[in-house]
């Protein structure tokens, strides 16, 4: 009698039983012939800056949105790293150099 054989570039062979994979990895690893993989960092050792005064640092997101008429939109928002206000939320064509300056000249932002 044949032995059956799995079709060509299938895998696993369809005469596996489903828990092959699982125990098989099982039985590697407690003979440590393979490496286990790395465990996630855990989230309590991340840390998370913030300024310890007011006005110390800020933070400038740039989003990019495109509105309903097509128009592409860069949204620019500042914000106080210590009390998380935001300073300004603007809507830009395109930011540059004078997007930047004339919210500074009209003191949108305490500067």
């Amino acid at each position: 009698m044949p032995v059956p054989t799995p079709s060509a570039g299938t895998w696993p062979p369809t005469t596996a039983s489903p828990t092959a994979r699982p125990l098989s990895w099982r039985y590697l690893r407690k003979a440590e012939l393979v490496e286990p993989p790395p465990k996630k960092k855990p989230t309590s050792s991340y840390i998370r800056f913030q300024a310890a005064l007011p006005n110390e640092t800020w933070q400038t997101d740039f989003t990019h949105r495109r509105l309903a008429d097509g128009t592409d939109t860069e949204i620019l928002t500042f914000l106080d790293d210590h009390s998380r206000y935001a300073l300004a939320v603007t809507a830009h064509r395109r930011v540059g150099a004078p997007a930047i300056l004339i919210l500074q000249r009209n003191g949108c932002f305490g500067v």
